[in-house]
C-alpha cells in the first residue's frame, strides 16, 4: 500500500471516527433537551399546587435534583462517547505506525556527485575607527 492510499485510509477513518462521535453526542444532547423541557412542563404543572413556603422549597429541591441529575449523566455519557472515541482513534493510529514499522524494500542508494566548492576569497581587512584616527 502505498503512502498515499495509507493517507487517504488513515483520513477515511478519522472521519468514520468523528462521525461516529459527533452523531453520539448530538444524541446524548438532543436527550438532555428534551428531559429538560420535560422538568421544566412538569415543575411548572406543580407550581400551581404551591400554596406555602415550605412547598415551595420542597419543589424547588425536587426541581434542582433533577435537573442536576440530568446534567451529570449527560456529561458521563458524554464522557464514555469521547473516551471510546479516543481508544478507536489510538488504534487506528497504532495501525498505521506499525504498518509504517514493517521493513520496507531495499533499494540501491543512489549516488550524487560531490558538489565542488569554489574557495572563497578573504574579505580585505576592514579599518576600524581607531586606526583611521591614528
Amino acid at each position: 500500500m502505498s503512502v498515499i492510499e495509507k493517507s487517504v485510509q488513515l483520513g477515511k477513518d478519522l472521519f468514520a471516527i468523528n462521525r461516529k462521535t459527533t452523531r453520539e453526542l448530538v444524541a446524548i444532547q438532543i436527550g438532555g433537551v428534551r428531559r429538560y423541557v420535560e422538568t421544566n412542563v412538569t415543575a411548572l404543572r406543580g407550581a400551581a399546587a404551591i400554596r406555602s413556603f415550605p412547598e415551595l422549597a420542597q419543589a424547588s429541591k425536587t426541581y434542582n435534583t433533577v435537573l442536576i441529575a440530568g446534567v451529570q449523566s449527560d456529561v458521563l455519557a458524554g464522557r464514555e462517547v469521547v473516551k471510546d472515541a479516543l481508544e478507536d482513534t489510538r488504534a487506528v493510529l497504532r495501525s498505521v505506525s506499525d504498518s509504517a514499522k514493517k521493513p520496507a524494500r531495499k533499494t540501491a542508494a543512489r549516488k550524487t556527485p560531490a558538489r565542488k566548492t569554489k574557495a572563497r576569497k578573504k574579505a580585505p581587512a576592514r579599518k576600524t575607527a581607531a586606526k583611521k584616527a591614528a
